[in-house]
Parts: C-alpha cells; structure tokens; sequence
C-alpha cells in the first residue's frame, strides 16, 4: 500500500511540475485563474462581420491600472482586446469582466479577448484577485440595458489582498 501511495505522490509531482514548466515557457504564474480558461463571452465574437470588430489595446498603469485604448465601444460591436504582455505581469494575466462572463489567463501566445457587448453601462476589469482594475464603457440604443460599474465589480470574485507576494504577482 505504501508504495502505491508514494507512485501517486510521484506522479502528482511530475504533473505539477510540467504545468509549473509550461508557465514559465509561456510566462505565466500559476493562480487561481489557470484553473478556468476561455470561458465563452456572453455573445459569440463572431456574431457580426469581422471588418465591423473594434481592436482595444489593453496595457497596465502603474502596476495595478487596466487602460484601455479606446475605452469606449457600442452594444453589439465585436470588440478584440488586445494585451500588451510586456505591461501584464503576474496575476494582472488573470483577467476578469465579470459583466460578460469573461474569464481567460492570458500568456504571450495568447494575449487576445473577444467578445460582443449585449449591454450598455461602465463595466469592470479586474484581476482573478482584485488588485488591478480598469473600467470601459459600452453605449447602446436606448432599447439596451443599462448596468453600473459599481454593480459589476460585485461581480468579481478575489479578494485583492496583496501585500505579501505570495500570490505570484510580484506585489510588496
């Protein structure tokens, strides 16, 4: 029985360590976000006609500040957001917007979110743990809902209690 305890135990460990390997090929941390990957957006990206997608370049500011370049797009349009690996470091590549049921851990093979916005208001991106932020507006026809962003960051789940660097972010 021991041995049969211990060939588990060694396997675990040879499956722990390639993911651990993988993410580093791929630049990534292990968190909370790996553990979810490429959850369907609200709406399909391909909803519309490719040539009416708008592409969002997404940076982070000062350490913790999801910007968004434009930061405004229109229910219904595809929108591609574009991430600036060279700014995502750490946990901020567990992205969240709640509002439309994203949630993706981005790499720098891998730096693209699309989705099609099916409702109007100022919405929250976040990290898997709350620490970097950013909002963007989506405006609508007067037909489409409306939603706060303070309503939207409820959403997010994470704690955002960095202080000690234990969560792979690189946070003091």
């Amino acid at each position: 029985m021991k041995q049969i305890i211990m060939g588990i135990a060694f396997l675990l460990l040879i499956g722990v360590s390639a993911v651990a390997v993988k993410n580093v090929i791929d630049g990534t941390t292990f968190g909370p976000g790996d553990l979810v990957r490429n959850v369907a957006a609200a709406q399909p990206s391909n909803a519309g006609n490719a040539g009416d997608a708008i592409t969002v370049n997404v940076r982070i500011q000062d350490g913790y500040k999801y910007v968004m370049t434009p930061s405004t797009m229109q229910v219904g349009q595809n929108v591609r957001l574009v991430f600036d690996m060279s700014t995502v470091k750490g946990c901020m590549r567990s992205v969240n917007i709640p509002a439309f049921n994203i949630r993706k851990s981005l790499s720098e093979r891998d730096n693209v979110i699309e989705f099609t916005p099916d409702k109007a208001g100022e919405f929250k991106i976040a990290c898997s743990m709350n620490m970097g932020r950013g909002t963007f507006t989506v405006t609508g026809d007067a037909g489409a809902p409306v939603v706060n962003a303070d309503d939207s960051i409820n959403q997010v789940q994470g704690g955002g209690s960095c202080g000690s660097g234990g969560c792979g972010c690189g946070g003091a």
